[in-house]
């Protein structure tokens, strides 16, 4: 093993950017090419068992043309980014790391505006659940219960079986 490994050397697309040591420890934090960050342990470095980062290792160099995730990509652009196309439509530059994502920040906005299950027409206990609300951030649903009365209840209540009528019916 080198004795010494200086700030700026190289280990495949790997430069190292600051040494931490304790003990008989020694870790490198290192910049990929790809530009994502992270520490790795010297050993793996100088025995040349690690030699880019995470997301380099399990997505290919030439990715143009594949479906990852949510995207398609067209091309490749400069430093490792790549123009992409989301499911949506949406054309976006993005790197490696960021097509882990699993949509677009429109669809992810989209996603937001809608409750993630549709409980409409199903019956929980005594409430059949009729249309979703946004309460206080949250989704929650105008319910109506056998008796006849409605009440706006949150989601995760219903789903967990925690509100099976209304008020009314539960004294």
């Amino acid at each position: 093993m080198r004795k010494s490994t200086k700030i700026g050397e190289r280990f495949g697309k790997l430069e190292i950017i600051n040494i931490s040591s304790d003990n008989s420890n020694v870790k490198y934090f290192c910049k990929c090419d790809c530009g994502n960050q992270d520490w790795f342990w010297a050993s793996n470095l100088l025995y040349g068992k690690v030699n880019s980062c995470k997301e380099c290792r399990t997505i290919p160099d030439d990715i143009t043309g594949k479906q990852i995730n949510a995207w398609t990509v067209l091309e490749q652009r400069e430093d490792n980014h790549w123009l992409c196309r989301c499911e949506c439509g949406n054309e976006v530059v993005l790197s490696k790391r960021n097509l882990r994502s699993q949509k677009c920040a429109d669809c992810l906005k989209k996603d937001k505006e809608k409750p993630r299950d549709d409980l409409t027409n199903r019956r929980f206990g005594k409430l059949v659940a009729l249309s979703p609300v946004k309460k206080n951030g949250r989704w929650s649903w105008n319910c109506e219960c056998d008796c006849g009365n409605t009440k706006v209840i949150a989601a995760r209540s219903l789903l967990s079986g925690a509100t099976r009528s209304c008020w009314k019916c539960n004294s």
